[in-house]
């Protein structure tokens, strides 16, 4: 069970020819600053797990955990040239789980899966911009409104694809239907794995 909480980071800068970097320079950058923060980059090869989960739990009400991520986003211009990151993260101190879950041998496993799959839809939606800005024309050095518009135009299908999952699922209390919107997510990502960063360590 799952509340969803998007947070967006974005800067849009001209760069000088001293300055300029590139698209990988981007990232490492913008991963460092997400870590220095306490934010952790989205990865396939370093899950969640229920530690990464340090905020307050919430009294009252049924939600055993809630899931807090956002998508951070760099754009910088030299003259023509764009170069850009986008970085899927997970927010530890704002993201919790009510003390009685992860000990639990029913729910733990099951809840733990629901809140995953919140993450990796954030993740989905960053591949998602980082395929619309390899194919945005004319982005620099005037076009960054455009990419601004791009990025809320995903942003509001997230939120809705968000509260459609917790939905349909009954916050990951519905198996069947959890099952099939895994495998959804998975198949998403596949789709788009030219367009994966990984900001998990070694």
């Amino acid at each position: 069970m799952a509340i969803w909480a998007f947070a967006l980071a974005a800067l849009l800068t001209n760069a000088t020819s001293a300055y300029a970097q590139s698209s990988t320079d981007l990232a490492d950058s913008l991963i460092q600053h997400a870590t220095r923060l306490g934010a952790i980059p989205w990865s396939a090869r370093h899950r969640v797990e229920w530690p990464d989960f340090r905020g307050r739990p919430h009294n009252g009400g049924s939600t055993a955990a809630e899931t807090a991520t956002g998508i951070g986003y760099m754009i910088q211009c030299r003259d023509e040239h764009l170069a850009f990151a986008v970085l899927a993260t997970f927010s530890p101190f704002e993201s919790w789980v009510r003390t009685d879950v992860p000990g639990s041998s029913t729910a733990s496993a099951a809840t733990l899966r629901h809140e995953r799959a919140h993450f990796d839809i954030t993740e989905l939606f960053a591949r998602r911009l980082r395929q619309a800005l390899s194919a945005g024309q004319d982005i620099c050095p005037h076009g960054t409104k455009d990419a601004r518009r791009t990025f809320e135009q995903l942003r509001s299908a997230s939120d809705q694809m968000q509260i459609r999952y917790d939905k349909e699922t009954s916050h990951g209390q519905a198996a069947g239907p959890q099952a099939q919107w895994e495998k959804r997510i998975s198949a998403g990502l596949d789709s788009l794995a030219k367009f994966r960063i990984d900001g998990g360590k070694d």
